[in-house]
């Protein structure tokens, strides 16, 4: 009949398509039907995105200068947790105020992430030391800590 017969090595000839390239036709609209499909999945991923934790909290040390390390105190709220995407991070909590160290590897700009206990509560970051990445103190005087969410 009308069926094409797979060669007897078992492989489809170039000309037979498979999968999910059956549904569009060559050319032009199966560029559009690519894309649809791209756009579907997008939309699909942005639907199933996890919504953003209400207890999560940053700091970024301004300016965003080229610094080795730095000790940031939050006042405030308890601190469950902490990281960094850059470095390694330390911290001690005790009550509404927790102490933390950021040290980088290579000399960049510092910031952690961090998580606290109440959402509502108001918190105040404080640059207490900062090294240059020599292990040269700065003046913490010249920096600020930048608080979002």
């Amino acid at each position: 009949g009308d069926h094409e017969r797979p060669p007897p090595d078992g492989r489809r000839s170039p000309s037979r398509r498979s999968g999910l390239f059956e549904a569009f036709p060559r050319g032009r609209g199966r560029r559009v039907g690519l894309v649809a499909v791209g756009l579907v999945t997008a939309l699909v991923a942005c639907e199933t995105a996890a919504p953003e934790d209400p207890l999560a909290r940053s700091v970024a040390l301004i300016p965003p200068v080229d610094d080795g390390a730095a000790l940031v105190e939050l006042v405030g709220a308890a601190v469950t947790s902490v990281t960094t995407p850059e470095g390694e991070v330390f911290f001690h909590a005790r009550g509404d105020t927790t102490r933390v160290v950021v040290v980088r590897g290579e000399p960049g700009p510092l910031a952690f992430d961090f998580r606290v206990a109440d959402p509502s509560a108001s918190l105040v970051a404080t640059v207490l030391q900062v090294a240059d990445g020599e292990n040269r103190l700065r003046d913490p005087a010249a920096y600020g800590a930048e608080l979002g969410r």
